[in-house]
């Protein structure tokens, strides 16, 4: 794609690529997602199933075990609170060669649907082996599903709602699923470390901090499990300063980003890390405090 896209598209081209090359592949979806409409007649391979988030999921988890790659659509980010158990069981099936096909569990997720989606990084990152990927737009999230499918196991993808028509660019090579991505910044002195669509302000702060004469260097997390540890602390031990971008509700797994940091980067930290919620303005004021302190 040449031309800017919004997320759905994006993602719609990258599922129907994924269709076309594997006759194998399943889709099972709640309801219709707005992906569908750019499959054409792709869409007809997408099976529509109820509002029965355990019985789908272990639907799934057949599929793949008799060696087909599924791809699970959920309605709300709040559904995958009764995944968890069965999330569990195929991340362990996965790392004992049980469940050697992809699971992924793509699902809208973000503070404008309220109690329906709710604070879930906390939840996921305690499922050992479960991959957590969060996208930064509509480029991330394709790139996201494509190297989704080619990883055994099971991976949840949460995609912003709050960055949904925002168009992106999107290239056609997949998205690494745990590593930092970071801007080119040799001479920042304060790490803005984000994930999701607080990457877009975590970059906003980033500008407005410049126009100070602070040189900021944003980290898109990408993955929200397995935490990129050893890479977000490199960014940190370079600049000595670092605020950690996660709405309030997500405080526990911000926590455990804060304590990774800490672990890794404690001798060179100039400021104890700081948090922020994904505002550019509270981003930006964190950034201030921890380069006074």
């Amino acid at each position: 794609m040449n031309a800017p896209v919004p997320m759905d598209r994006a993602v719609g081209a990258a599922l129907a690529d994924a269709l076309a090359a594997d006759p194998s592949l399943v889709v099972l979806a709640e309801g219709e997602h707005p992906s569908h409409a750019h499959l054409g007649a792709l869409a007809s391979r997408v099976e529509a199933v109820p509002v029965a988030d355990r019985a789908v999921f272990g639907m799934a988890v057949g599929l793949a075990v008799g060696g087909r790659p599924v791809v699970v659509e959920l309605a709300m980010a709040s559904r995958l609170r009764a995944l968890a158990e069965g999330l569990a069981e195929a991340a362990a099936w996965a790392a004992s060669g049980l469940l050697a096909r992809p699971i992924v569990v793509r699902v809208p997720w973000g503070r404008e649907a309220g109690a329906l989606d709710g604070p879930v990084l906390g939840l996921l990152a305690g499922i050992a082996g479960l991959r957590v990927v969060a996208a930064s737009g509509a480029a991330s999230a394709a790139g996201l599903l494509r190297a989704a499918l080619a990883q055994a196991g099971p991976t949840v993808i949460l995609e912003p709602r709050r960055v949904a028509g925002v168009r992106e660019t999107v290239a056609a090579a997949p998205r690494a699923l745990h590593a930092c991505h970071a801007d080119p910044a040799s001479c920042a002195v304060v790490v803005l470390a984000a994930l999701a669509d607080g990457v877009g302000d975590a970059r906003a702060a980033a500008a407005s901090l410049a126009a100070e004469g602070v040189v900021a260097q944003v980290v898109d997390l990408v993955s929200a499990a397995p935490l990129d540890a050893a890479g977000l602390a490199e960014a940190v031990r370079a600049a000595g300063r670092v605020v950690i971008v996660a709405p309030a509700d997500e405080g526990a797994w911000a926590g455990t980003v804060r304590a990774a940091v800490a672990d890794a980067a404690f001798l060179y930290l100039e400021a104890p890390p700081a948090s922020a919620p994904p505002e550019a303005a509270a981003i930006a004021a964190a950034a201030r405090r921890v380069l006074t302190y």
